[in-house]
């Protein structure tokens, strides 16, 4: 279960900055 959880948490973390900086960085993201 803490893999799982852990890599949730990543995913969203990840989420969470690419959409933060999803400003300059479209293209990127896409």
């Amino acid at each position: 279960m803490a893999t799982t959880l852990s890599g949730i948490l990543g995913l969203v973390a990840a989420v969470l900055v690419l959409r933060i900086r999803s400003r300059p960085v479209r293209v990127v993201a896409a």
